[in-house]
């Protein structure tokens, strides 16, 4: 094929959109805004957004730079912190193209959250055919050392791109800057960008693809290519969330999409800031897909997930759920009224993807591998409803769940012959969101349940309910996981039976539980073999693919190519026997995490492995690389830090009851709705609130939440400054309407954390009369000169508040500037800084960088080696080093809280040894340790242990410093 032919010389080729296409959209969308003007270069979008919102995501800018670079009003960059810096580069470039193009975002929108943008069908390009593609276009011999790095952009080596290696975009930009065919950004817009990637998503073999992107090559350079190509893989990692683009763009945006999974929605409906959803708008509606709640990342200790999931004594239940090992899926169904009788599904997995083709439409649906067995599902008087539940594979045969990765091709083998009995989907429900015209998410869970009980008539092997177990404490729940085990199972979900549904959002109602958290298993144990992880036919098919390949380990001539990944020449984790990876099986394993390791080339292992099953459909080519391993982990670290910026929820919340129209179906009835509007009062009672933007800290509220807050609190609302006398003015951060009050200079701005503060004190203070806290410094976002005087006299000598409570974090900071500024006599008294350090400890046990003094508060320690040596200390001889290093460590127990003991007791938590200790020793220690019956195995660790702990001011992974 000739690419020059391809190319159009003056523009993007692009197509437009069909006549009916427009017509069907003016017709569902009648109010939908027009862009006044073309829309804006594509190149825009990475010079003024992503490429900025990147740099914020890979280092937040230093002083001096910040210095030299302005917000949009003025103020310096240095005194915005990440997120309001990352507002500020997507506030910016909306309010331009408001004003140079116009209301609709939608094409751009389309290219900053592509994953989110559903009515644009997937592209079916991965990483490897554009690869081949751009080796095609750019006429490169693909085993050159540039035709490699495309090829195989997973491989590490000295052929991996320099630090582009498993950057698959950043290995094209690497490869297309050596020969672009532009220099400069080119003029290619967001439109001709969204109408040829139309063409692309359409086009379904290579010889269709293959023109069109060196279309798109012919028009830009190499940045423009490597966001094209971020877009198509729906890759962006930017470092702002949709949520973030979401608020800047209008305060229902997330909402919408919570309800809707439509970016267009929120793009055409919301395009006007000052008009809000109405309220029969924000509720999830039939036949659209909503995101759906998920559960919260688990927590550091199972002690502490029960008290989040249990707030009152009063009602101490909470539920066990088994996690299931499916695909999040949601079914709604509405009456059919060209069938007597009949009924329409839709199916849409967690992704938004449409799988109703897959499991059905009606139940005369011949295609349908569920629907059709649901004629009798429904309790009479059930017309119409929207489920929540997983779709799993049901192994009939042997009576238990199937592999996840069987699920489509136990579906397809379904539609095909429904009257065989192999494996065949299976929907278990646990929750139900939506019956007969009425929106159920704001109802309790223990409520929903019950009317998902009296909607729902199993079909067993088909259609059930997901069955859960009432649990008080944290018993239930590890005998549930000991379950788990045995069952090679997925793991567990705890849910508070009292809680609403929480459309798109994490929250401590519903919290993942994995094996690793039964406490039991802190230390090695000696056991007796009398089963494993393969069953028969596993084992079987593993000893049909090996036998007779394994290789006797000869440590004194190893294999060379695998001497690496045993340990390098320590050979720390040799194995008697190896096998060739051409001559080998592939497992699937699941893993807890992965730990650092020095004991393998790669310096990583992985934590608690445990056996899934054998993947016969792959070979050691297809299985993990180290690369996609690495992305992997990498992954999972990003999410983990991003749930760290995650709402604080762990305040007691008072729920508000309110009577509602009783929920009828098949004779059940409840009145009890569940809708947190956080802790209520009086002591806003009178004044008047303009709330211009959400809180970021101490604590993330969004501005509807801090309304409401003030509301129910007694205050009064307002849009304006100026809509009522001595209107309150609260603002975190500089938007237009706050910038715009700032520079009057006569009106103050108060900080949300003033408003939070208000309300906890009076929590504080239950029963006193409501007293409003004085202003500080720390509240205000800006003062007038007038105030400045008595806002500053609200503090003490020592920045210490007269009006109000202090945090723990606040008290610690407060002391620590006492230490280091005045000199004070702690010995005037003793017992009333012991008393103030003890109330500190209880307040902060359970965060990161408690008092040092309290580190190891709780802990009852031993020292052997220090026991057996008493006796030659006494009589005068040199102690030893290691000796010496117990000693220190004991010392540093017992001043920061811990309790040393001289022999095991049954409260020992920690049993301390030397790095060195000998074989005997630490064998005799072991034998006491398994001698203890019926109690709690200490941890056998290193004095390192105590060591580092100190160092890092918290308590430290004990498995770590287990290296005798």
């Amino acid at each position: 094929m000739d690419l020059d032919s391809m190319m159009e010389p003056e523009q993007l080729t692009k197509n437009p959109p069909a006549d009916d296409e427009g017509s069907d959209l003016d017709e569902k969308f009648p109010n939908r805004p027009r862009n006044h003007s073309q829309t804006l270069p594509f190149h825009e979008l990475y010079q003024t957004l992503f490429n900025p919102l990147s740099e914020i995501k890979k280092k937040p800018a230093g002083a001096a730079t910040a210095r030299r670079k302005l917000g949009p009003h003025g103020q310096s960059a240095a005194n915005l912190n990440p997120l309001e810096r990352r507002r500020d580069i997507i506030e910016r470039f909306i309010s331009r193209w408001r004003k140079e193009v116009g209301d609709d975002i939608y094409p751009a929108f389309r290219l900053i959250l592509p994953d989110k943008d559903r009515d644009r069908a997937m592209y079916g390009i991965k990483e490897k055919v554009i690869g081949k593609m751009l080796v095609k276009i750019m006429k490169i011999d693909k085993n050159s050392e540039d035709g490699f790095n495309l090829l195989n952009w997973k491989l590490p080596g000295q052929m991996a791109g320099g630090n582009m290696a498993g950057d698959f975009a950043g290995r094209c930009y690497d490869v297309i800057s050596k020969r672009p065919m532009r220099t400069e950004a080119g003029n290619v817009t967001i439109e001709e960008v969204n109408a040829k990637l139309d063409q692309l998503s359409a086009a379904s073999k290579e010889d269709q693809q293959l023109p069109i992107l060196a279309d798109f090559y012919r028009h830009m350079n190499a940045e423009e290519m490597l966001w094209l190509i971020r877009i198509i893989l729906r890759q962006m990692k930017v470092g702002a969330t949709e949520r973030t683009f979401f608020d800047v763009w209008h305060p229902d945006a997330e909402n919408l999409y919570s309800i809707s999974s439509s970016l267009r929605r929120v793009c055409w409906e919301l395009h006007d800031p000052n008009i809000r959803l109405e309220a029969e708008d924000r509720g999830i509606s039939l036949m659209q897909c909503y995101q759906p709640q998920l559960a919260q990342f688990q927590m550091q200790s199972l002690d502490r997930m029960i008290s989040r999931l249990r707030p009152t004594e009063d009602d101490p239940v909470f539920w066990i759920e088994e996690k299931l090992d499916g695909e999040r899926m949601q079914l709604h169904m509405q009456p059919d009224n060209t069938v007597a009788g009949g009924r329409r599904f839709r199916f849409w997995s967690r992704k938004a993807k449409d799988y109703t083709y897959l499991y059905g439409n009606g139940v005369n649906d011949v295609d349908g591998a569920l629907t059709r067995y649901l004629q009798d599902a429904f309790a009479d008087g059930v017309e119409s409803l929207i489920l929540d539940g997983e779709m799993i594979t049901w192994d009939p045969e042997h009576n238990a769940p199937a592999p996840f990765g069987t699920l489509k091709t136990a579906a397809l083998a379904e539609q095909r012959n429904p009257f065989a009995n192999g494996a065949r989907p299976l929907f278990r429900v646990f929750d139900i969101l939506y019956l007969n015209g009425r929106d159920l998410t704001r109802y309790t869970l223990r409520d929903r349940r019950n009317a998902l009980q009296k909607s729902i008539k199993p079909v067993p092997g088909r259609f059930e309910i997901h069955p859960y177990q009432e649990a008080i404490g944290k018993a239930e729940v590890e005998a549930a996981l000991r379950t788990v085990v045995a069952e090679a199972s997925e793991g567990l979900v705890l849910k508070n039976p009292r809680s609403p549904y929480r459309l798109n959002e994490r929250h401590d109602d519903w919290m993942k539980v994995k094996p690793e958290y039964m406490t039991e298993f802190g230390e090695s144990l000696d056991l007796v073999v009398i089963g494993g992880g393969f069953n028969a036919a596993d084992y079987a098919n593993i000893r049909h693919h090996t036998d007779g390949k394994w290789i006797e380990w000869n440590p004194k001539k190893p294999p060379t190519s695998f001497i690496e990944l045993a340990g390098g020449d320590a050979q720390y984790e040799r194995p008697d026997m190896w096998i060739k990876p051409e001559d080998s099986v592939v497992l699937c394993v699941k893993a807890a995490s992965v730990s650092v390791s020095d004991q393998f080339r790669n310096g990583l292992t992985l934590r608690f492995p445990r056996f899934k099953r054998l993947r016969m459909d792959k070979n050691w080519k297809s299985a993990l690389s180290v690369q996609e391993f690495l992305d992997l982990k990498s992954n999972v670290e990003q999410e983990q830090k991003e749930k760290e910026f995650s709402v604080d929820n762990s305040r007691k919340k008072r729920i508000k009851r309110t009577n509602k129209k009783p929920l009828t179906v098949a004779g059940y009835d409840a009145d009890a709705e569940v809708q947190y509007i956080g802790p209520s009062g009086n002591i806003f009672d009178g004044m008047s609130f303009f709330v211009m933007t959400d809180s970021n800290a101490p604590i993330k509220k969004s501005k509807p939440e801090l309304e409401q807050l003030v509301k129910t609190n007694g205050g009064k609302l307002y849009q304006t400054s100026t809509a009522a006398p001595h209107t309150i003015c609260i603002a975190d951060r500089r938007t237009v309407k706050a910038a715009s009050i700032q520079k009057s200079g006569n009106v103050n701005i108060i900080r949300p954390s003033w408003v939070l503060d208000c309300i906890r004190q009076n929590e504080i203070d239950a029963g006193l009369p409501n007293l409003l806290l004085s202003l500080e410094p720390k509240h205000m976002f800006f003062t007038t000169v007038s105030k400045q005087e008595e806002i500053e006299a609200s503090l003490d000598q020592f920045n210490d508040s007269y009006s109000r409570d202090s945090t723990t974090e606040e008290v610690r900071s407060i002391l620590e500037q006492m230490s280091k500024n005045h000199q004070v006599d702690a010995t005037q008294n003793i017992g009333a800084v012991h008393k103030l350090a003890e109330r500190i400890h209880e307040q902060a046990s359970d965060l990161p960088g408690a008092l040092p003094g309290w580190l190891f508060k709780g802990l009852t320690v031993s020292f052997p080696q220090l026991s057996s040596t008493n006796d030659t200390e006494d009589e005068g001889h040199t102690v030893s080093q290691p000796i010496s290093r117990l000693h220190f460590a004991r010392n540093t127990i017992c001043f920061a809280g811990g309790r040393v003991v001289d022999s095991l007791k049954e409260t020992t938590t920690h049993v301390i040894v030397t790095p060195g200790i000998s074989t005997p020793e630490i064998s005799s220690i072991r034998r006491s340790l398994s001698e203890r019956a019926g109690t709690k195995i200490p941890h056998l660790v290193t004095a390192e242990w105590i060591e580092e702990c100190w160092t890092q001011r918290t308590l430290l992974d004990e498995e770590r410093y287990q290296n005798f």
